[in-house]
């Protein structure tokens, strides 16, 4: 047989040869014939294109009588040609040749290690695909041959992806789709670089990427009308819609492909894309779209009969589209259709896999080797069985130990969170156990205080009626007397009151804190002169050591009873005769006001002791303190209620000083309450 068709061969080109001559005069091979001027790149396309219109069995006959350049060129599309007809090994031995020819240009040695690559792809050679690969790539990037740099990386990607190396195929087809990016290559190129790129992504279940990849390749599709494209581009964003289970998306993008390729009379695609429109009618339960659609099918599968595949596919969708209908005879029918297919398709899968193997060995020993191979094969198939049994138990076990050590973990950092809370809880209460017991004791303090601070006065206030009334027969100036007693023992008494009411009304929140503008002066000489005359029982004089520039915001009836507070306090323990003195100084952030006395001045426990937490003092104090200590308390709360500071200095037998800071910029509380008018100047 072999012989026969080696004589066949050579009758077929004696017979080539003979209709040449008989059309030429000049050349014997003018079909043949390349442009002395031309470069390699014109050149392949000369002879490529002549290759094609030739007796493919003919063609080395034929380039024998070439020169030497015209035979390198010539072997290499020859190469490419057994290449894409599928016959690798005698392209791989026209190809080979030409990488020991010095006279070879580069690209040409390129081309030829390029497609020895393709050719080494399809016989699983991957240590010689990778070599060509690369060697190709370093020719082309020496040429500075982008557009073919990409195509290796390209094809390199395609040949992990048909190798189930994922990662890889994602590599060589990023680093293909960057260069495409970065270089002026031709539009094709770049469609075809990022459409591989996109359906990468799409096979690898990255939908969103491969979407956005095929958005751009349909509009540079669109840029040159590359019709086949968009529709391919449109068919694949719609199964990615598909997966998501957005019908309505799935089903614009499958239309707009239809209609793409009904233009085009693309038989093969108006299959595809009807195949994923038949698939989505059903699922929305269109029976009459379905039948349409399936009518279709089978007129196109009957002019262009389709591959096990998508028969397959056809016969599912039938079997889906009969459940729609509820026919029970018709679905176990095409089931039976279905089941033939699939036993089809294992065929033909198990016929590719045995050829890979006879290609592998001997195929004297081919017989046995396979025999062997399935024997070892079956005993590691069950020593493997086994081992995924002891792996999947160990997997379980270890994933209950998991679960369990997780569940566990959970609820020991619940119960610490728990314990933790718990303990927060007990410390907070203990506060607020602490804070009442203070405040309790504070107020039976105060209550103490006051009820002992009104007994006085109140008493005396009753004893000098009681002797009025008894002894009706008074002068004038003895009853004056008497009446001025009274007054002071009341006016005591009211004030006192006073501040005890601001004081409750502090500490329920209903005074309003509104900041108004004003002069200092003019408002600390006002509040000082409102003091009843009758405080004021030494003759005490003031001294006011304050510009009358100084202008200060604060609320105006709290800092009245500040000032009122504090001088009258000061009156109290001055001599008679002295001198009280009011001044201010302010800076770019307060205004510092100090009441200066010339009293008998305090230690310097006392006076830093002066205005403590407010509970201290109504719980240390004794009976005979002078005052409830009410009118201090209300200063200090005003003062922070500004955001100012307190304080005293003190120097004993020579006065006490006490000063407080209100800030220029003070902001507006969020919540008021309505402001007790009456400001009270006694504690």
């Amino acid at each position: 047989m072999e012989y026969t068709r080696k004589i066949a061969q050579r009758v077929t080109c004696i017979l080539y040869l003979l209709l040449f001559v008989l059309y030429t005069n000049a050349n014997p091979f003018p079909t043949l014939n390349l442009c002395d001027t031309c470069s390699y790149s014109v050149n392949k396309k000369i002879a490529y294109s002549n290759l094609l219109i030739s007796n493919i069995d003919s063609i080395p006959y034929i380039i024998d009588n070439l020169n030497n350049h015209e035979k390198i060129i010539y072997n290499s599309q020859y190469g490419k040609l057994l290449y894409k007809k599928q016959r690798f090994d005698e392209s791989i031995n026209h190809l080979k040749p030409i990488l020991d020819n010095s006279s070879a240009e580069v690209e040409c040695i390129a081309d030829c290690h390029y497609y020895l690559a393709k050719n080494f792809s399809k016989k699983n050679n991957s240590e010689l695909t990778l070599y060509h690969f690369e060697v190709a790539y370093n020719k082309y990037t020496e040429l500075g041959k982008w557009d073919n740099c990409c195509i290796v990386y390209m094809d390199l990607g395609s040949y992990f992806s048909m190798k189930k190396n994922n990662e890889l195929a994602e590599k060589y087809y990023l680093t293909s789709y960057n260069i495409s990016q970065k270089k002026n290559i031709k539009h094709s190129t770049k469609i075809a670089i990022e459409l591989n790129l996109a359906n990468h992504f799409n096979k690898v279940e990255k939908r969103n990427i491969a979407l956005k990849h095929y958005i751009n390749v349909e509009k540079e599709a669109k840029k040159i009308k590359k019709e086949s494209v968009i529709a391919l581009v449109n068919n694949n964003i719609g199964t990615i819609y598909l997966k998501n289970e957005e019908f309505k998306k799935a089903e614009e993008y499958f239309n707009s492909a239809l209609k793409i390729r009904r233009a085009l009379k693309d038989n093969k695609g108006i299959a595809s894309t009807l195949l994923n429109l038949l698939h989505i009618e059903i699922k929305n339960g269109n029976k009459q779209e379905s039948k349409l659609i399936l009518s279709e099918l089978s007129e196109i599968f009957k002019m262009s009969p389709p591959n096990i595949a998508d028969q397959r596919l056809f016969s599912y969708n039938k079997i889906r589209y009969y459940a729609l209908l509820g026919k029970t005879e018709l679905i176990g029918k095409e089931l039976g259709a279905y089941d033939k297919l699939q036993d089809s398709l294992s065929n033909i899968a198990f016929s590719d896999k045995l050829i890979e193997m006879q290609k592998s060995f001997e195929i004297q020993e081919r017989d046995k080797d396979i025999a062997l191979l399935q024997k070892e094969d079956e005993l590691k198939e069950a020593r493997l069985s086994n081992q995924l049994i002891v792996i999947i138990s160990i997997g379980a076990v270890l994933l209950l130990l998991i679960v369990l050590g997780y569940f566990i973990n959970k609820q020991r950092v619940k119960l610490k969170r728990s314990e933790s809370h718990l303990k927060k809880q007990q410390k907070r209460i203990k506060q607020i156990n602490s804070d009442l017991k203070t405040s309790n004791l504070a107020k039976d303090r105060i209550l103490s205080i006051i009820g002992h601070d009104l007994r006085g006065p109140i008493g005396g206030l009753k004893e000098l009626i009681e002797l009025y009334m008894d002894m009706p027969g008074y002068e004038e100036e003895d009853f004056k007397s008497l009446l001025k007693a009274a007054r002071e023992a009341s006016t005591g008494s009211y004030y006192l009151l006073e501040n005890l009411l601001t004081w409750a009304n502090s500490q329920n929140g209903q005074i309003d804190f509104k900041p108004l503008t004003a002069p200092l002066l003019p408002l600390a000489k006002n509040s000082i002169d409102l003091l009843d005359s009758s405080i004021n029982t030494r003759n005490v004089s003031f001294k006011y050591d304050i510009s009358p520039a100084i202008k200060l915001t604060a609320d105006l009836n709290m800092l009245r009873t500040i000032i009122r507070n504090l001088v009258s306090n000061a009156v109290k323990y001055s001599p008679p005769e002295s001198c009280i003195t009011i001044s201010a100084t302010q800076n770019n952030e307060e205004t510092f006001i100090c009441i200066a006395d010339q009293g008998y001045g305090m230690t310097a426990e006392q006076s830093s002791a002066l205005f403590e937490k407010k509970e201290t003092y109504f719980i240390e104090a004794g009976y005979n303190a002078k005052g409830s200590g009410l009118g201090l308390v209300l200063c200090r709360e005003f003062v922070e209620q500004h955001k100012g500071k307190i304080w005293a200095d003190s120097i004993p037998n020579k006065g006490t000083k006490v000063c407080f800071t209100i800030p220029l910029n003070i902001e507006q509380p969020k919540t008021t309450t309505a402001l007790h008018e009456h400001t009270p100047a006694m504690n």
